[in-house]
């Protein structure tokens, strides 16, 4: 499944991403309703919602609604509790792959 630039999920009815979707620059979704990503929510100054996903074909870090790449991500010196709670998402969405689980 390939959108392109952006997509948003909020008011459907899918609770997964699919395996094969492309999209590169924003995704908007509900966290808790979808079942293979990881998603931390950070409220300190601002809200945030981190996730991790596997986007493009590989495993990616959503800040709010924007795509990065690992690289562009932990390259971009991100803010501590932000960059924290990417790096519980990637383990944990990598755990889940390794294993098995719901991913």
């Amino acid at each position: 499944m390939s959108v392109g630039d952006s997509i948003d999920l909020r008011y459907t009815g899918i609770s997964s991403l699919p395996d094969n979707i492309e999209v590169y620059r924003s995704i908007y979704l509900h966290a808790n309703r979808i079942t293979n990503i990881v998603y931390r929510e950070l409220w300190k100054h601002d809200h945030y919602t981190v996730f991790a996903a596997w986007l493009n074909g590989k495993c990616c870090v959503v800040v709010n609604e924007k795509i990065y790449t690992l690289g562009k991500f932990f390259g971009g010196a991100p803010a501590a509790d932000v960059e924290q709670a990417a790096r519980e998402c990637v383990a944990e969405l990598e755990q889940r792959r390794q294993t098995g689980g719901a991913a």
